[in-house]
């Protein structure tokens, strides 16, 4: 019924242990600081998984956005 707290702590530290989660947070940090306030308010950091950066974004017009700053995005990152 209840969970140790040995055994909560573990799968904790297991997540944080996880590199693609560590370098996840750090992109979500860092994304407000790198990235223009326009965009920033139109697009969120949905996920990062093995090298890949989802981005998601209000609107097709903001995807078509992306999609053209891609380049540039993975430069500041």
């Amino acid at each position: 019924m209840f969970k140790s707290i040995n055994k909560i702590l573990k799968e904790k530290n297991k997540e944080l242990q996880n590199k693609d989660f560590l370098v996840f947070e750090k992109i979500k940090k860092e994304w407000n600081k790198n990235i223009e306030k326009n965009i920033t308010k139109n697009v969120l950091v949905y996920d990062y998984n093995e090298g890949n950066l989802t981005l998601k974004t209000q609107s097709a017009e903001w995807r078509t956005e992306m999609s053209t700053r891609k380049e540039e995005i993975k430069k500041k990152f």
